[in-house]
């Protein structure tokens, strides 16, 4: 009779999971890499021509040009940030018929909700705007396929894991992975090799239609990869922020889970399966690359993506290695650790007391996606978009704004960076955000110089102030000059 059921609970569990993530999503820019991203969307083609800085499009080209699309449909900035909460919705659900395994049993769907809350990043990831979460549900649909119907849908399949790399080139890296599963159920060559075809034929046409640039790819990649290099014992990127990364890969009870549960399912397999069990070994080995220089748990999205159903099969064997008569108990515990850490969260410090149970976490672990903590999830997901209040630069976007629409005055010039992380950036791209998402939609005029029209008044974003700046944009009006590379100077 569940069985039946199982549409009907995918879709209340999608209803609420995208309510609840909409509601509490960004739509301010979270991180800094958001703005960076969604802002160059706006004037696409003219970002892709050098005229705008553009962030790593080489990376995620399909997330762009669906952002860009998505902009032009609406334009509204603001339905680009919930491409975010639906996408991450569409993936939990996913996941969760993943991990619920075949029998469809209300014990499964339980096992199967542990597993997904155990994994707090895959909630997280879907609060604010970036393109791991826009490829997920495509590697979610096509893993689901490889378990569900692998043979005549392998190359869908490979067309869907294709599709997931050009949104985020990351999750190209699980292709062993996914060739293994469309190998263990079908076991057959044929259907390995057309899933492989479709990912290969996928990223081909995306090569000849101009999306796909290998040699860009690999400029990301030695610029990434210098950087880790230069900044490796700074504050924040230390070893230090690294381990702490790790440590909130899983919630507290995920990593019991993990380190109960997993020795006896990995021996069970071993015991019965012992090559396939290695070759398992060397298929998941590209997808743990980032854990080495893991600075944000959003990077291992591609690796945690398989562990709903591997935390699964680690509670299932944890219940088998207990008697019959309290094998209901593990399930039970998780199931009541789960309610707890969403509200009550585990702080650690090194000197007494050690350890504070407390609903906010008070000493908290920094990411570079924001800080993360050992439970009280709902209150960290709650702060993300609902929680915090507005920074200096978001302030100075609203008093700017407030000028523009007065009907006297002189024009106004803002002198930036694109960059959110550089002197002048985060007031740059706050301010482009509030104008556009208040309908006063801006026009590149010159390369890195975008203006808007309100009433008669104009507004100038630029990068680089000429000599003769009245000159050029004083058209008898006045000129207030805001640079923000002087700590917010008006002059």
């Amino acid at each position: 009779m569940l069985a039946k059921r199982t549409h009907l609970i995918a879709s209340i569990f999608f209803l609420v999971s995208v309510a609840a993530l909409t509601a509490l999503a960004d739509r301010n820019g979270y991180e800094g890499d958001d703005l960076n991203s969604i802002l160059p969307m706006l004037h696409l083609d003219q970002a892709k021509r050098g005229e705008l800085l553009i962030y790593r499009y080489g990376w995620q080209p399909l997330a762009y040009e669906v952002g860009a699309a998505v902009f032009w449909i609406t334009r509204t900035p603001s339905a680009i940030f919930l491409l975010a909460p639906i996408a991450g919705a569409i993936s939990l659900t996913l996941l969760l018929l993943t991990a619920w395994g075949d029998k469809r049993s209300w014990w499964g769907l339980g096992k199967a909700l542990v597993a997904l809350l155990a994994i707090p990043e895959l909630w997280f990831s879907g609060l604010y705007f970036n393109s791991t979460v826009l490829g997920l549900p495509f590697a979610c649909a096509s893993m689901l396929l490889l378990r569900w119907r692998a043979g005549p849908a392998s190359f869908l399949s490979g067309l869907l894991l294709g599709i997931a790399t050009l949104m985020r080139l990351d999750l190209g890296l699980a292709v062993g992975v996914f060739s293994l599963l469309a190998w263990k159920q079908s076991r057959s060559l044929r259907e390995v090799l057309l899933f492989n075809c479709a990912v290969f034929v996928t990223i081909g046409a995306s090569y000849f239609a101009g999306l796909f640039n290998p040699y860009e790819i690999l400029d990301i990649f030695a610029a990434s990869t210098r950087e880790m290099a230069d900044k490796a014992q700074s504050l924040g990127w230390d070893l230090r922020t690294k381990l702490g990364v790790l440590s909130v890969m899983f919630s507290p009870l995920g990593w019991v889970i993990l380190l109960l549960g997993g020795p006896i399912a990995a021996l069970r397999c071993y015991q019965e399966r012992k090559i396939v069990s290695l070759v398992w070994v060397v298929a998941i080995a590209p997808v743990c690359l980032p854990l080495p220089n893991l600075l944000s748990v959003k990077y291992a999205v591609p690796l945690l993506m398989f562990f709903p159903a591997i935390l699964v099969e680690c509670l299932s064997s944890a219940e088998r290695a207990v008697s019959a008569r309290f094998r209901k108990w593990p399930l039970f515990i998780s199931g009541a650790a789960t309610a707890g850490l969403l509200f009550f969260s585990a702080s650690f410090y090194g000197r007494a007391p050690y350890l504070m149970l407390e609903t906010r976490a008070s000493r908290q672990v920094g990411t570079h996606d924001g800080t993360r903590s050992y439970g009280g999830y709902f209150w960290q997901m709650f702060a993300v978009g609902q929680g915090t209040e507005l920074t200096p630069h978001q302030e100075f976007a609203q008093k700017v704004l407030g000028e523009l629409r007065e009907v006297n005055g002189p024009d106004i010039v803002v002198a930036g960076n694109e960059n959110f992380f550089n002197p002048g950036g985060a007031g740059w791209r706050d301010l482009q955000l509030s104008l556009e998402a208040d309908g006063i939609h801006g026009s590149v005029v010159a390369p890195h110089t975008i203006q808007f029209e309100l009433n008669g008044r104009r507004l100038t974003l630029i990068r680089d102030v000429p000599a003769k700046i009245e000159a050029l944009l004083d058209r008898g009006r006045g000129l207030k000059v805001y640079d923000l590379r002087d700590e917010l100077r008006s002059e």
